[in-house]
């Protein structure tokens, strides 16, 4: 919430809506109540008492009580307003706290399995530099918000341009290979990574879906990719990391929105709650969104070689992504848990230095930093890495 409550204003209105003013309209004040005449200016400390003929007749003493009555509940509003205030104030900085913790996340926060959302603009794909498309012979830079407002049916052309080139290259590597094609492969793969990692930006649900090819397929491509021991073990232990971070993420997003559902004191109260839910509602979907990129970098840009990776994109065809049900299907007949089982029982706090490596993994395979980077494997990587970082 970006707005401050300072310009919060408390008119008479709201306290008689309120009940913190009597109502002048009852009897007892009607009959005490004086018609205004011009000779009815008698002086502001006396309250209501007048000199004019038609008021004479009103007894002092009730006048008098009035006055006392009227200022004794003046005092009493005016008490409770300072505590509103001071309500106020306190309110005010419990949001500037809840808003300093999501903007400046801590080492705690990742030790209890929560994802860092603030990196540096170089990992962020919300900032990325001009990407190059280079195929049927012509070579052109666009930007991420070309991709992004890019036409449904433009895209599509655009991505199948790209698998039909892939495919190609790929035929020519398994019959010749040169340093030239490999070369052209390695290019072409990274810009296909770096077409989708973009697209799917704004519509990351769509490459979630587990996808409905048979049994067949993916034992064919499984083939196809000719994965080593390391490989399946590194691509195990990201599913496993993966849908961790995804089951504590949506069990935030619950809790979130029962606090939302909770009664609030007073109307204030309950629209600095509604802010900061808010406010953390999007925080918890940006970094649902980064982990997704995370993952793909991971097993696209880490773990797979390109060759690897434009076979699995060319397969994937239409559906772009179908790394999560590859890795389901690999984990059924490798006996590696299910996705229940994982989900059942998800530990934010255990997995904490698993993920902290692994960040840093998907960090230095980031295609958005580097081109696709030789495999290494994970825990070969976590040896290295005082060299690396």
């Amino acid at each position: 919430m970006e707005s401050s409550l300072s310009d919060l204003q408390f008119s008479v209105s709201e306290f008689e809506q309120a009940g913190l003013l009597p109502d002048l309209h009852d009897d007892e004040f009607s009959r005490a109540r004086a018609s205004p005449t011009p000779n009815a200016v008698d002086g502001v400390a006396s309250g209501v008492e007048s000199t004019s003929d038609q008021s004479g007749k009103l007894p002092q003493d009730r006048g008098l009580a009035r006055t006392n009555l009227v200022e004794n509940q003046l005092a009493s509003i005016l008490t409770e307003l300072q505590e509103l205030r001071i309500q106020k104030q306190q309110l005010e900085q419990e949001l500037q706290q809840a808003q300093g913790s999501r903007a400046l996340p801590t080492n705690q926060s990742v030790a209890h399995g929560e994802t860092e959302d603030v990196e540096n603009a170089d990992s962020d794909p919300d900032v990325a530099p001009s990407l190059t498309i280079s195929i049927q012979g012509r070579r052109q830079q666009v930007t991420a918000e070309d991709i992004l407002t890019m036409p449904a049916e433009q895209y599509a052309m655009l991505w199948t341009a790209y698998t039909t080139e892939l495919k190609s290259c790929l035929q020519l590597c398994a019959n010749a290979r040169s340093p030239a094609e490999e070369s052209r492969l390695n290019q072409l793969t990274f810009e296909t990574i770096m077409l989708r990692d973009n697209r799917l930006k704004t519509d990351v649900d769509s490459a979630r879906f587990m996808s409905s090819e048979p049994a067949s397929f993916f034992a064919e491509l499984l083939t196809l990719l000719s994965l080593s021991a390391d490989q399946i073990q590194d691509l195990m232990l990201l599913r496993r990391l993966f849908i961790v971070k995804r089951c504590l993420l949506g069990s935030q997003r619950a809790r979130l929105v029962a606090r939302m559902q909770e009664p609030s004191p007073d109307l204030i109260s309950d629209a600095l709650k509604a802010s900061c839910v808010a406010g953390e509602l999007g925080n918890n979907a940006a970094q649902d969104r980064q982990l997704f990129h995370r993952f793909t970098w991971g097993v696209y840009c880490g773990i797979l070689s390109a060759k690897q990776s434009a076979e699995v994109i060319v397969h994937a065809g239409p559906q772009q992504c179908m790394i999560p049900s590859l890795l389901t299907y690999i984990a059924r007949q490798k006996g590696f848990p299910s996705i229940q089982h994982i989900k059942d029982t998800a530990d934010g706090i255990a997995i904490a230095d698993e993920w902290a490596h692994v960040w840093r993994y998907t960090e230095a395979v980031n295609p958005y930093v580097t081109k696709h980077v030789d495999y290494m494997p994970i825990h070969q990587h976590k040896q290295a890495a005082a060299s690396l970082y």
